[in-house]
């Protein structure tokens, strides 16, 4: 698989683990709040795999792949402050 191809996977999965945030702050769900969870995860390992890969130099330079992996910490942030609302 090449660069472009697996850059792509990674973006759409960081994309829907958005959207699942997203609707999980506008519906105050357990249910969905689990969902961005389970996305969150799988988005990041995808990351961190990508990173220790062999195109890892090609990705540092990449602003897609910076940006996807921005959003994703800022996502973070916003699940972390939804949990702290469901459990405090």
């Amino acid at each position: 698989m090449e660069v472009n191809e697996r850059l792509e996977i990674v973006l759409k999965a960081v994309r829907e683990a958005e959207q699942a945030v997203i609707e999980s702050q506008a519906n105050n769900s357990p249910q969905q709040f689990q969902r961005a969870e389970q996305l969150l995860m799988s988005a990041q390992k995808m990351i961190n795999a990508l990173q220790k890969g062999p195109i890892k130099e090609q990705l540092e330079t990449n602003v897609q792949f910076r940006h996807a992996k921005e959003l994703l910490k800022h996502l973070h942030e916003a699940q972390q402050s939804l949990e702290t609302g469901y459990f405090s």
